[in-house]
């Protein structure tokens, strides 16, 4: 999508940088760091030409345009509660909770955020937790400094409960059980993790939902927060989760992780508990239909 602004100052105020000229006058769309971004990437031009510099001067008369990617839908990315301090969200598959640099062409949810903040970093803004990029499900966002100080605690110190729903290949023997194994990054494949002595404490306990007799709907629920924490764990136990590309030797390019973050505990900046929970996506019920396990 397209933005086209004119410049349209007093004449006795001073010259305005383009970054800071867009950030203000795109209706909350962008963030100085997000409008550096897009400099960088050669969507903004002024008067006709390609901005070089987020530091050029703009004055009364110039043309502004910015090309940008439509941020997410409003209905891919649901607000499922909001306050004065928070927001949580329903994030879609496919959706990275925040940028990997400082420069992506990629919406993150961080994005989205920003311009609902205040006095947050731009990357990462009220960034609290992450879930990865093809995990769909439920995250809280802080609005502000405070709240974000807040909920980040909450994580640090283990008092969050969450819950994730899963389809793995496999059944396990028990119903209920506990996986305590510790995870480190694999020295061999730096974008994947898994399980070794040298690595750091991860437990997740696992209810057996149904099965079909080789496939199983399983509920997850980290005690700790390791990245591809539940994902490893059902690895290394001999039931990959559909659709992962990295732990799953049957995955096919195209397929959904089957893997939903459906709930969360924790209190809010008044003190008082809340379980948010987001609805599972037309996919993952499709799949569930599909294989005949029962939710």
């Amino acid at each position: 999508m397209k933005i086209v602004k004119e410049v349209d100052t007093e004449e006795e105020q001073k010259p305005e940088r383009l970054d800071t000229f867009v950030a203000q006058n795109c209706e909350g769309r962008f963030s100085r760091a997000s409008v550096a971004k897009l400099i960088t990437q050669g969507r903004v031009s002024l008067n006709g030409d390609v901005a070089r510099s987020k530091a050029v001067k703009v004055v009364s008369g110039d043309v502004v345009e910015v090309d940008y990617d439509d941020p997410v839908a409003s209905e891919d990315l649901k607000i499922l509660f909001e306050n004065d301090d928070e927001i949580v969200v329903s994030k879609p598959a496919g959706m990275l909770s925040h940028a990997k640099g400082p420069i992506s062409g990629e919406v993150s949810v961080a994005d989205w955020l920003q311009p609902r903040t205040t006095d947050l970093d731009a990357n990462r803004s009220g960034i609290v937790h992450r879930l990865d990029r093809a995990t769909s499900g439920v995250m809280i966002l802080a609005k502000n400094p405070k709240s974000k100080s807040w909920l980040m605690k909450q994580f640090s110190d283990r008092n969050v409960h969450k819950k994730y729903l899963a389809i793995i290949e496999g059944v396990p023997e028990q119903k209920r059980f506990k996986i305590d194994m510790p995870i480190g990054r694999n020295p061999k494949k730096l974008t994947t993790f898994y399980v070794t002595e040298s690595g750091r404490e991860a437990q997740t306990e696992v209810e057996v939902i149904s099965t079909n007799g080789k496939d199983s709907l399983v509920l997850l629920s980290p005690k700790t927060g390791r990245t591809h924490q539940l994902r490893v764990h059902m690895w290394a136990n001999g039931w990959p989760i559909l659709g992962d590309p990295f732990y799953n030797e049957e995955f096919k390019d195209g397929e959904d992780l089957m893997l939903h973050a459906l709930s969360l505990n924790i209190q809010t900046s008044d003190k008082v508990w809340n379980e948010f929970r987001a609805p599972l996506p037309s996919y993952f019920l499709a799949k569930l239909n599909k294989l005949g396990l029962e939710y």
